[in-house]
């Protein structure tokens, strides 16, 4: 029972991760808490739905056909509601976000109904792995090494690129990073875009795990802050192993104590560290890194 629940802790952990990293870059840099991401999320879920179910294809055709929706969808959306925004007060943009989030919904709703479902890898139907003694399956597995391999490749663009350098730039002081060229505009179109690839390579692989219905983001996106303010705003590493701390709570909460309240244990942790660390776990005066 326990090893079952740290490994639904850690596959959850990874989902809310990959979320917390997308929110963290576009905070950062466009300054706007981007709910609109759960229906991104939920929409990369149902691409790959519809092109493994309904197109017949494999999932990693899918999946990559999702990728570029998404990206293609993001990037409109910060052209054309975020960005004529960008000098307007910040109440502006939360609200066209959250108007967003329920426009993206809806969307879903309409085109693909309120019923659930799911997204099957056919390589991997049946198969499992064994750990400590307890057997789970292989679309777990990949949940896992998936997101660790993606927030291996944050890290790498963001501390060993030019154009991570200029989002950590950005990050850490705007006046000064426009000052010395760097280009505002383009820096925040990559970043959305970087996002959006997180965002729904995170809903692919949650979809094949659990299953896919309109709102499947709205709870995961409030968590993905919740791992943001509990690792520190603007550490990568703080929102990586506040995903994890938030994923191992529910489940193992759920597990041990009652399903019912999976939702309250990750919370309750939030709020106990920020008493003692209101700045979060790995809170500095850096911003991002």
């Amino acid at each position: 029972m326990l090893a079952w629940a740290i490994i639904d802790g850690i596959v959850l952990g990874s989902i809310y991760v990959l979320i917390a990293l997308g929110l963290v870059l576009i905070y950062g840099v466009l300054e706007i808490p981007d709910f609109s991401q759960a229906g991104l999320y939920a929409l990369g879920a149902y691409f790959t739905f519809t092109g493994t179910r309904l197109l017949g294809l494999s999932y990693l055709p899918s999946l990559v056909i999702s990728v570029g929706m998404i990206i293609l969808l993001g990037l409109v959306i910060e052209r054309v509601a975020y960005r004529p925004l960008q000098k307007k007060p910040p109440e502006s943009l939360l609200i066209v976000a959250l108007g967003l989030l329920f426009i993206l919904d809806n969307t879903a709703l309409f085109i693909w109904g309120h019923e659930h479902k799911s997204i099957s890898i056919s390589a991997l139907v049946g198969q499992t792995l064994s750990f400590w003694g307890r057997s789970f399956s292989l679309e777990r597995a990949l949940v896992i090494v998936v997101g660790v391999l993606l927030i291996l490749g944050v890290h790498i663009f963001l501390m060993h690129t030019k154009t991570g350098d200029a989002v950590r730039a950005i990050f850490q002081d705007r006046d000064a990073a426009v000052l010395m060229g760097i280009h505002i505009g383009h820096i925040r179109a990559t970043t959305f875009g970087v996002s959006c690839i997180l965002t729904a390579i995170a809903g692919s692989l949650i979809g094949s795990v659990f299953s896919v219905f309109p709102n499947m983001g709205d709870y995961i996106v409030v968590k993905g802050f919740g791992a943001i303010i509990l690792g520190g705003m603007g550490s990568v590493v703080g929102a990586a192993v506040g995903g994890l701390i938030i994923g191992l709570a529910e489940s193992l909460g759920a597990t041990f104590l009652s399903s019912a309240y999976k939702d309250l244990f990750a919370f309750v942790i939030i709020i106990l560290v920020l008493l003692f660390k209101p700045s979060g776990l790995f809170g500095t005066k850096e911003r991002i890194g």
